[in-house]
């Protein structure tokens, strides 16, 4: 990859060999994605479950004392938000639902070389995000403002830079390169028509997280500065 290039990601396309640690690899993003989207959907939603037949008694002045029973049909699973429900639920849905589609649909295809740098550096930012996520939880101002500094710092380099103008752009210039050894025609309009435009919605996902978490980093400056000085008053 070093001396090729991004064409490196699609030579051979679909016939290259896949190693067991790349099978591997894929098996964990596979599950860790599934396992995101169950849980977004856990935590946003609440699942009653009713008969599909409700009884209500109602008191007719007209005709006497006598009660009427009305029946009423009613489905039986109802739905509703819940309280825990993230503020950017339909951001992460959208994210979780294209994530897995990207995952499973780049392992159908054998895009896997491509795919895997994909997840790389999403997980290379993640483990930022979480420690930045951890020292808030934990009340550490310092800690926070540094990790913070320090994801903003990973997320540019990976997922503002790498993932648009390197991967993605990589697999628009290089998409010749899957019908070079012969491949399939559907698969060559799945990974034209699917996959490249599934990257670029990713892109444009991270891009709009890049600009709340950059506001963000900004309050938060903005309130460790009011500290210091209240301290020094």
């Amino acid at each position: 990859l070093h001396f090729t290039g991004t064409k490196a990601l699609f030579t051979d396309v679909p016939y290259h060999p896949i190693g067991p640690y790349m099978a591997w690899y894929y098996i964990i993003q596979a599950v860790y994605n599934v396992d995101c989207l169950c849980h977004l959907l856990s935590i946003s939603f609440i699942l009653q479950i009713r008969w599909p037949v409700s009884s209500t008694a109602r008191h007719i002045r007209k005709t006497g004392l006598t009660p009427v029973i009305h029946y009423d049909w009613q489905l039986p699973l109802r739905v509703k938000w819940s309280k825990t429900v993230r503020s950017d639920f339909k951001e992460m849905l959208f994210h979780d639902i294209l994530t897995n589609a990207l995952v499973l649909g780049s392992s159908y295809c054998r895009l896997t070389r491509v795919g895997s740098m994909v997840s790389f550096i999403h997980d290379v930012s993640a483990v930022t995000a979480k420690g930045s996520r951890m020292s808030n939880i934990l009340k550490w101002e310092k800690a926070t403002l540094a990790s913070f500094t320090l994801m903003l710092f990973v997320w540019t380099a990976t997922r503002m830079y790498i993932l648009p103008f390197v991967i993605f752009w990589g697999s628009v210039q290089n998409e010749h390169e899957i019908m070079a050894r012969g491949a399939s025609p559907l698969l060559f309009i799945c990974y034209h028509n699917l996959f490249n435009v599934g990257l670029a919605g990713l892109c444009l996902l991270q891009a709009y997280w890049f600009r709340a978490y950059v506001q963000s980093y900004i309050r938060m400056v903005k309130r460790r500065i009011r500290s210091v000085k209240s301290k020094g008053q």
